[in-house]
């Protein structure tokens, strides 16, 4: 699972080919029937930088809860990553590759 998008630095390039991937979630026991997720993503100019192994150009923190009293979201938690990132300002016309 990975992103595809266009991805501006702050020295003013946008790489249009961006390739994102989360490199770990975590699950927070806590009393509730919540459990709060935090993940990381990682970003590489693209997919070929990527798969040679090239060093990251940036990263993303995101935060989101799954409710495992009344929605069955909880089974797959690095999609429910992927779904909450595409949700994300900057990241809602990532597409899936």
């Amino acid at each position: 699972m990975a992103l595809t998008l266009s991805w501006p630095t702050p020295y003013g390039h946008t790489f249009t080919q961006a390739h994102a991937v989360i490199q770990d979630a975590r699950l927070e026991k806590v009393e509730s029937q919540t459990y709060p997720v935090n993940y990381k993503v990682k970003i590489w100019i693209n997919e070929t930088a990527y798969n040679d192994g090239a060093s990251f150009i940036s990263g993303f923190n995101g935060r989101f809860e799954i409710d495992t009293a009344g929605s069955k979201n909880q089974y797959n938690i690095v999609k429910q990553c992927y779904i909450n990132l595409k949700l994300q300002e900057g990241w809602t016309d990532a597409t899936d590759c």
